[in-house]
């Protein structure tokens, strides 16, 4: 399958010479590593360290060493969990509460019964992806982010690490960082071939800068023409819910964060047509609303996944920065992600 690279293979056991320096710890916790790794014995008191640091017995530690069962994570399986994209590690450089905000564009959301069907995509993407179910993740996935996820998801399958979501949670909290509507465009970016047959322009609105793509002899009225409306925004999501990995045989969860709320960077997609903005007005026979939604990109794992491999942002680069730490090495390995599943699909 395409970007095969990402697959990573199992290795040899490795530790550093700094290990029994580190502070006493549950081994539910990884163990941190440094980038001078060499392969060294294991010294008997090795041991002697797990079982006092491990809430099971000496007989069950002797057997999950017998059967190959991980106590904590080396480097090269600490990063592939880091880099699945379920935990967002960049908190620590970014203000996201500064950045985003709720009032009455939230209001707007919440009256259009879009928060609530945020919470059922939000909570769905979470469990099909424990599952690894395909057919659950294509549901509420935009195909591109879908795939990529599904090749995480299998870095840590290949490893035997069992994955589960703890503390299911029916409503989560919600904070704006960025909305936006596009007209004539498809959330599936498949669909929306060629860049270089577009051109763009802006036009705001009262809810969201609206940006319209024109191909040159096409009908693109904003009202009749019948190619969608894309509502989108990037939400700042707090849950107590969270990706749990677990070792072979479910005797040890590997933390890397241990806290009661947990912070998420979730694009949604809303497709819409031209009645659909007007729905919450107080009206009778209400029209019926041709929507879908999907999450787009998920803690910024595709940098924005944006229309087109060519241009990160139709709009303005610099807003994405505000959720997202300026990486031009991150970008360029999700532009190459887009070129090589572009090149598949065709």
């Amino acid at each position: 399958m395409f970007y095969s690279k990402h697959f990573l293979k199992l290795n040899k056991f490795h530790l550093t010479k700094n290990f029994f320096n580190i502070l006493p710890k549950r081994f539910s916790e990884v163990v941190p590593t440094t980038n001078n790794q060499q392969e060294i014995n294991i010294p008997k008191s090795f041991d002697e360290l797990i079982y006092k640091n491990s809430s099971l017995t000496a007989e069950e530690i002797a057997n999950s060493q017998k059967l190959g069962v991980d106590l904590f994570l080396n480097q090269q399986k600490l990063s592939v969990i880091e880099n699945s994209g379920y935990y967002f590690n960049n908190l620590d450089k970014l203000n996201l509460k500064i950045n985003s905000e709720e009032g009455w564009r939230l209001n707007y959301l919440k009256n259009m019964g879009l928060l609530n069907e945020y919470d059922d995509i939000f909570r769905e993407f979470l469990q099909n992806s424990a599952r690894l179910d395909e057919n659950g993740l294509n549901l509420f996935v935009e195909p591109r982010l879908a795939e990529f996820m599904k090749l995480k998801l299998l870095e840590l399958k290949n490893f035997g690490f069992n994955l589960e979501v703890n503390t299911i949670k029916i409503r989560q909290n919600y904070r704006i960082l960025r909305m936006e509507i596009y007209k004539n465009l498809f959330i599936d970016r498949n669909l929306n071939g060629d860049y270089s047959k577009y051109s763009f322009s802006k036009v705001p609105t009262g809810l969201a800068s609206m940006i319209i793509a024109k191909i040159q002899g096409e009908d693109y009225s904003i009202v009749q023409n019948k190619k969608p409306f894309i509502l989108a925004t990037t939400m700042l999501v707090q849950s107590p819910m969270k990706m749990s990995v677990w070792n072979q045989n479910q005797s040890k969860e590997f933390k890397l964060k241990d806290q009661e709320i947990y912070e998420y960077v979730v694009r949604f997609e809303t497709q819409m047509n031209y009645s659909d903005f007007g729905w919450i007005l107080p009206t009778q026979n209400k029209p019926s609303r041709i929507k879908d939604t999907k999450i787009t990109d998920f803690n910024n794992i595709l940098r924005g996944n944006p229309y087109f491999a060519e241009k990160y942002d139709l709009v303005d680069d610099s807003l994405r920065y505000k959720y997202m730490v300026k990486d031009s090495k991150l970008d360029e390995e999700a532009k190459e992600y887009f070129n090589n599943f572009r090149s598949s699909y065709a």
